[in-house]
């Protein structure tokens, strides 16, 4: 069942999400594809619970950017920031997203999941909540519900911990000289450096799509193609003309 993206979730619903996110000490917002209209909504979101932001690989081009409270991605091609940030957390409120990798998943803490699509809801995880709804609307709809935090220390620590994993990211930039031989996260880096800021990007499965992953960043234009949901080969290359 696909819920109707214009009508709020139950009432009833956001008041007893408010209440779990209003008394939770450490809360994370991980988005998926489904944010991709809710940017705003979500940036709002996580300055009010002073809330780490960590994401998919598929929706990273439409969460990082812009975005002073992201930490990365969690999954196979996260980092540890992404998940270190989710399993350290009282509640991880998962918006817009299917994640498949469970085992990336915390299985110690409160777990909230809103989805568009009601049969998504606790596949992949234990809910404490889940609620269907559009992630724009619903946002709007909790965030006049929310008491502002001023305890900033778990979102901090997080942040510190993401500026650290991206500093080891360079080192690999920093080592592309040598005889007859070039680094291959050198090149994705000065793709990223020379590509514009509406360039779209298609990246094959296999360690091209790590580099894309992890050095290739968003700036609200630009656009990722890939194998995302299945992980088919060969996606990358052009049409036969």
């Amino acid at each position: 069942m696909v819920c109707d993206s214009k009508v709020y979730p139950p009432e009833e619903e956001l008041l007893k999400l408010a209440n779990l996110l209003n008394e939770a000490g450490k809360v994370i917002l991980f988005c998926g594809i489904g944010c991709k209209d809710a940017h705003a909504e979500m940036v709002e979101l996580s300055s009010i619970l002073k809330a780490p932001v960590a994401y998919t690989f598929k929706s990273k081009m439409e969460i990082q950017y812009d975005n002073p409270n992201e930490v990365g991605m969690n999954g196979l091609l996260g980092m540890p920031s992404g998940y270190y940030s989710m399993h350290e957390a009282d509640v991880l409120l998962m918006l817009g997203t299917d994640f498949p990798y469970e085992n990336f998943l915390p299985d110690k803490n409160k777990i909230v999941q809103v989805d568009l699509n009601a049969e998504r809801l606790g596949r992949r995880a234990k809910l404490e909540m889940g609620i269907c709804g559009d992630i724009k609307t619903t946002l709007q709809a909790l965030i006049p519900l929310l008491k502002r935090k001023t305890d900033d220390s778990f979102l901090t620590h997080q942040l510190k911990r993401y500026e650290d994993t991206k500093k080891n990211l360079k080192a690999y930039i920093k080592a592309h000289s040598g005889k007859n031989k070039v680094h291959p996260e050198y090149v994705m880096a000065q793709i990223n450096e020379s590509a514009t800021s509406d360039a779209i990007f298609t990246v094959d499965t296999g360690m091209t799509c790590v580099w894309g992953a992890r050095y290739l960043e968003a700036t609200g234009k630009r656009k990722m193609l890939g194998s995302f949901n299945h992980g088919s080969m060969a996606n990358a290359l052009p049409p036969r003309q």
